[in-house]
């Protein structure tokens, strides 16, 4: 049996309600789960952390999002408890599809959306990056764990290994070369096999 992997990836502009209210209004949310309804269309259950802002005018606001359908609000006094059906959520929409489970997203302002996934084993880890990139989703790992491990990546280590899985590196074919992802850094190709070497041998070390 493999190790359960754990892995935090932030994806940089999602394009949803949650990272334009996080934006416009510098409120906290944090979702804990979502629902593919249709092919476009995604529920979510979603607790918004007021920030000291008026709640009815946040609330307000999002109602008024285009891409806001329905709202629901369960609670509004400590934290808004809200569930919210929505359109153009891809990441949503991918991870509803994956084999990785989302335990926690949240968006919390320039990072973008932070995920916290859980997968069987990296293989299906590496399946939902990939169906994310396809939908033109940018997602960077920032960490990854297994069986409570955590794997320590230097952060040029964590840079360049996620531009190499992201541009298809490890994919079978090769959909990049480490001529590209040299000249995409601005360094010798040995450089760059030796910096995703020292990686993949931390991350392997932990895994299997």
């Amino acid at each position: 049996m493999g190790n359960g992997v754990v892995a935090q990836i932030v994806l940089r502009n999602p394009g949803c309600w949650a990272a334009h209210l996080s934006k416009d209004l510098g409120v906290r949310i944090e979702i804990s789960a979502f629902k593919a309804l249709s092919s476009s269309l995604v529920r979510q259950v979603a607790t918004i952390d007021w920030a000291g802002k008026d709640s009815p005018a946040v609330l307000d606001v999002l109602r008024h999002y285009t891409s806001v359908v329905q709202l629901v609000v369960c609670e509004s006094v400590l934290g808004g408890l809200v569930v919210v059906d929505s359109r153009g959520c891809i990441p949503c929409h991918v991870a509803s599809k994956s084999d990785s489970i989302v335990s926690r997203a949240i968006y919390a302002g320039p990072r973008g959306l932070e995920w916290t996934t859980i997968s069987a084993d990296p293989r299906s880890l590496q399946s939902l990056l990939t169906a994310l990139r396809e939908r033109n989703c940018e997602a960077e790992v920032q960490a990854v764990s297994a069986s409570g491990l955590k794997v320590e990546l230097t952060g040029r280590q964590r840079e360049v290994l996620s531009v190499a899985v992201g541009l298809g590196y490890f994919e079978d074919p090769k959909r990049t070369t480490l001529q590209d992802l040299a000249q995409r850094f601005g360094i010798s190709k040995v450089a760059v096999r030796e910096l995703l070497r020292k990686a993949e041998n931390k991350l392997l070390r932990r895994v299997l």
